[in-house]
């Protein structure tokens, strides 16, 4: 394991990226882990529940935006098109 974390690490200095020490934690891989909005079991590949969550609460607080406005339901359409 420790091995693993060496090699990840140094594929990331070379790249220039960074880990963020309070997001970053190291386990199995089979627990599955979320990565750039998606989540990765070992077996599949699936949106992330975070990413899920994230959107819905984006669409209601459109949603109350636009409906506090008085907006259509063409303008309604147009705005969710544009998100």
């Amino acid at each position: 394991m420790r091995k693993a974390v060496r090699t990840v690490n140094q594929h990331f200095n070379q790249l220039k990226v960074e880990q963020a020490p309070d997001k970053t934690f190291i386990d199995k891989i089979s627990r599955g882990w979320d990565f750039l909005g998606y989540h990765f079991d070992g077996k599949q590949l699936t949106v992330a529940a975070k990413t899920v969550a994230k959107h819905v609460l984006h669409y209601r607080q459109l949603y109350e935006q636009l409906s506090i406005k008085k907006a259509t339901s063409d303008e309604m359409a147009l705005a969710e098109v544009c998100t």
